[in-house]
């Protein structure tokens, strides 16, 4: 065997080494990160989630990700958590927000209980891509917003949003002799006591959200108009009661990574939850008769979408969603306590502090840009973007 045979031998073998090297570095063998694996301590943890997550995303990004999103954020259905995610990736991605008119001196609302409108938006230079703060619904919100823009909602069984509601706006201070939702189901509910005066209606609350006034939340022709005119306009309409369900097929519809749609539940009450008669509820159920047939109607329309998608598919990939969430989870969150006891200001939601619960980070998490995002509260993070568009001259006032 001659020398010169050799030395090509040799360097076929070396380009063939070369090669095989370049494809697996480059066809996805990547390392999936474990929960093991981000308990280790300081940058090093850091540095393997972030790894992940730029693998997660590239793969994404590989396909077209939906950036033109509206988000609907009804009251007491879990849209704080969900708003969270919204925030985070307009920050991530540098995307222009529509703001409230009224959010540098401190109205975080689109003029809400008036309907939406785009006088009640901050001008921007740029055409906007998300709009994810509190607004009562207006079809003119899909006017602001580019051609193809998707949008996305939540809602919750009247059952348990109407009493979350009860306890959180203080109903009971509405009406004449009313303590407990017991007693506005018998005195309001079968009474028939008319309210002495309220901020937000006590009735129906989530048709109320999406535009119907208060009167013709218990017109049956006009329900029927809203849910057909919320069924057009909305491309996903999640449920709190599947909320990482509802997640999945968002993701889906969007295109998102898993690290995109991982959250921290925002707005908990730290107070017991009392028991109710079941009186009160079919009272209550009778009382808000509009958003039953709401939720029942897309209550059927989430579980096609279900079918759709796939029922197996969904049980693994909510599976994944939760493995996740519990790694991020477990690396971030030293202890969830009322807003007295946080320490970092940005995670407490500004408002009832003692009732409200927070994050307070695990010291190896304090500077994890995803840890921080997920514990900040709407209005820390409000400022936060609202500064952040100033800085790429998306708004210049």
């Amino acid at each position: 065997m001659n020398k010169t045979f050799i030395i090509k031998l040799c360097l076929l073998s070396l380009i063939m080494l070369l090669w095989f090297l370049f494809i697996m570095n480059h066809v996805g063998f990547q390392k999936t990160l474990h929960l093991d694996e981000i308990s280790d301590t300081g940058g090093h943890a850091q540095e393997k989630a972030k790894t992940q997550a730029d693998t997660n995303r590239a793969y994404q990004e590989s396909k077209i990700i939906q950036k033109n999103v509206i988000f609907l954020k009804l009251h007491k259905v879990g849209s704080s958590t969900l708003q969270n995610l919204f925030f985070r990736f307009a920050d991530n991605n540098d995307l222009n927000m529509a703001i409230p008119l009224g959010l540098q001196s401190g109205i975080n609302i689109f003029e809400y209980p008036k309907v939406f409108s785009d006088k009640y938006v901050m001008k921007s230079t740029e055409p906007f891509n998300m709009i994810a703060h509190h607004m009562r619904y207006s079809t003119d919100v899909h006017k602001v917003m580019p051609k193809g823009t998707k949008s996305i909602t939540i809602i919750r069984n009247p059952d348990t949003q109407f009493v979350s509601a009860f306890n959180y706006f203080g109903y009971k201070n509405c009406y004449n002799g009313v303590g407990t939702i017991d007693d506005f189901a018998q005195i309001v509910v079968k009474g028939g006591q008319s309210a002495k005066w309220c901020v937000l209606p006590t009735r129906n609350m989530m048709l109320f959200d999406f535009g119907l006034e208060s009167n013709d939340t218990i017109n049956d022709v006009l329900v029927t108009e809203k849910v057909e005119e919320i069924s057009a306009n909305f491309d996903l309409v999640m449920l709190t009661e599947y909320f990482d369900e509802s997640l999945v097929l968002m993701r889906d519809i969007l295109n998102w990574s898993t690290e995109d749609i991982v959250y921290l539940t925002k707005i908990k009450n730290r107070k017991p939850k009392k028991k109710i008669t079941s009186e009160t509820i079919e009272l209550l159920r009778k009382w808000n008769s509009g958003d039953v047939r709401l939720y029942n109607y897309f209550n059927k329309t989430f579980w096609e979408k279900v079918e759709k998608y796939g029922r197996n598919k969904l049980t693994i990939e909510v599976e994944k969603l939760r493995d996740t969430n519990k790694k991020w989870y477990d690396f971030c969150v030293k202890d969830m306590v009322p807003g007295t006891e946080i320490v970092d200001p940005e995670f407490k939601a500004d408002y009832k502090d003692d009732t409200v619960m927070g994050y307070n980070l695990n010291d190896d998490a304090v500077d994890a840009t995803l840890c921080r995002q997920l514990a900040m509260q709407e209005w820390p993070y409000s400022r936060k973007i609202i500064k952040r568009m100033k800085e790429l001259k998306y708004i210049v006032n």
